[in-house]
């Protein structure tokens, strides 16, 4: 009996010494979904709506989307006269887009773009060019309705 508990307890304790190392798969993947590539630049490029299609069409569509969310949460820190947060979860980036006014575009925006970035993010599950469009044509809206003046969408690059 005392064997039998010893061959059941031994892994345990050795993991709490550290003598076993966690899977190194699973702690590639957690450190994967620490590091979602969605740190706050700086600056955004002057047009944003051309600069997440061109990633998009390069076939980097995790950077664009990458993008597209990190200018969404500057916005909403712009629009509430904040700084934005450092190491805030989407989630806490969705309570704080909620403090904006009920007419204000980005409100009602800013949602679609996170779940658009955390389904290629956490999921690898892309949404189609055509919801891409929809965001950034909605994002151009939402520009102008705050009184600047956007750039052109260009949509197709090639054309």
């Amino acid at each position: 009996v005392l064997a039998v508990a010893i061959v059941l307890l031994a892994p345990y304790v050795l993991r709490m010494f550290g003598a076993l190392q966690a899977r190194p798969k699973a702690a590639r993947k957690h450190a994967e979904l620490a590091q979602h590539d969605a740190d706050l630049p700086e600056h955004l490029p002057a047009d944003l709506a051309a600069s997440v299609t061109q990633l998009w069409q390069q076939g980097k569509r995790r950077d664009a989307l990458a993008l597209l969310y990190r200018a969404g949460v500057l916005r909403v820190c712009e629009r509430l006269g904040q700084a934005p947060p450092k190491a805030a979860t989407e989630s806490d980036c969705l309570r704080l887009a909620r403090e904006l006014a009920a007419s204000d575009r980005h409100r009602a925006l800013f949602p679609a773009v996170v779940q658009a970035w955390q389904g290629i993010a956490y999921a690898s599950r892309e949404p189609s060019f055509v919801h891409i469009q929809d965001l950034l044509a909605s994002w151009q809206m939402d520009t102008t309705q705050a009184g600047q003046t956007p750039p052109p969408v260009r949509l197709n690059p090639q054309a």
